[in-house]
């Protein structure tokens, strides 16, 4: 009879053993969906797919690039700092069930068990603990170009999303900047500085603010960043689309035409249908080209003093009727194909006579 492992929730046992110091050993009960998930990812070739064009800066091919990608990816599942955290997340995750080349040994018999793993060379001489070493992730990414990697991702993510079947009709996409933030440290080559209050906005009216909210602010060192995100009406899901790190405090708005022409490159045409932005982002010239080149309408809110923002604000003062939210038209219902048997035609007509009847 093989060997049961029970759990039982005690939040108070727990966390007292750890005030003490006593941690023997440690489980992740959300790996088995984390398996799942990459074993979907690997089993149905989507990794493959992002591998094939991944702007790789190894000629040779030690470690396969899915692997590489999918070791990215748990890294951020899990919420990790930095590649040295990759033996521990390997060891709690599920991405080693996924990957089907790790084995469990044990020092001696009823000793203790350590992770092998197969690897993809033959050039170690000791036992692997992962799949693939944490410096190989790291000089990995060091290595590949920081341009060349936003321009893959904004190719691939797009094409991936729409071979997944993920896209929603309507076409909605936001553009939105942001800030990325660093620790102050000056070898974070093209950063900048800048005063941000407490909820990390930038702060460029310092002049205006009273001596206490000064006291809530403070500089800190960041990159500039724009996002392309991929929403539906609901707003159940946002997918990146596209993303770029700025250098130098540069504008977020000029890299936004490069990043909707590379999106609309890899979805196809009529994918791509309305962007949403803010006020950073006009620009009459790119959204004017936006609409000639791909037929996408841009929604963003009117600065005040411009003239369509003064012809709004008049009508709604001389207008007495409350605002209306528009909301698209209902689907066309589906036409009944000719070649149906008449005694399906009946059966239909029943069950909608008796769906009617209920409600």
């Amino acid at each position: 009879m093989g060997e049961w492992e029970a759990f039982e929730e005690n939040r108070e046992y727990v966390l007292g053993e750890l005030r003490k110091g006593f941690l023997d050993y440690a489980e992740v009960l959300s790996h088995v969906a984390e398996t799942r998930f990459f074993e979907f990812l690997l089993g149905d070739g989507y990794l493959d797919t992002l591998a094939a064009d991944y702007p790789t800066p190894r000629r040779k091919e030690e470690v396969p690039l899915a692997v590489y990608i999918a070791s990215e990816l748990t890294l951020r599942l899990h919420g990790a700092t930095g590649f040295a955290a990759y033996p521990f997340v390997i060891h709690a995750g599920g991405l080693k069930e996924a990957l089907r080349q790790a084995e469990v040994k044990y020092d001696r018999p009823g000793g203790r068990a350590r992770l092998n793993c197969l690897g993809y060379n033959d050039k170690n001489d000791y036992p692997r603990l992962t799949p693939c070493d944490d410096d190989f992730l790291r000089k990995m990414a060091r290595d590949t170009k920081a341009t060349a990697l936003m321009n893959w991702f904004g190719r691939a993510a797009p094409r991936l999303y729409r071979d997944m079947g993920m896209l929603d009709d309507e076409g909605i996409f936001l553009a939105d900047g942001s800030h990325l933030f660093v620790p102050d440290n000056e070898d974070y080559e093209g950063s900048a500085v800048g005063f941000f209050d407490e909820h990390n906005h930038f702060v460029n009216d310092r002049e205006t603010r009273t001596p206490e909210q000064l006291r809530r602010c403070r500089w800190r060192r960041y990159y500039g960043s724009v996002s392309l995100l991929h929403t539906n009406r609901s707003q159940t899901c946002f997918l990146y689309a596209g993303q770029r790190v700025l250098w130098k405090a540069e504008s977020e708005s000029p890299p936004l035409g490069a990043m909707v022409d590379q999106a609309v490159q890899s979805l196809g045409s009529k994918r791509f249908k309305v962007l949403i932005h803010d006020k950073g982002f006009i620009d009459g010239e790119r959204m004017g080209r936006f609409k000639q080149d791909h037929g996408i309408d841009s929604v963003f809110p009117l600065k005040a003093g411009m003239l369509d923002w003064e012809d709004a604000k008049r009508l709604a003062s001389l207008d007495g009727h409350p605002w209306q939210v528009w909301r698209p038209p209902p689907p066309p219902a589906p036409v009944e194909p000719a070649t149906r048997p008449e005694r399906i035609r009946k059966r239909e007509r029943r069950r909608q006579a008796t769906v009617r009847e209920r409600r």
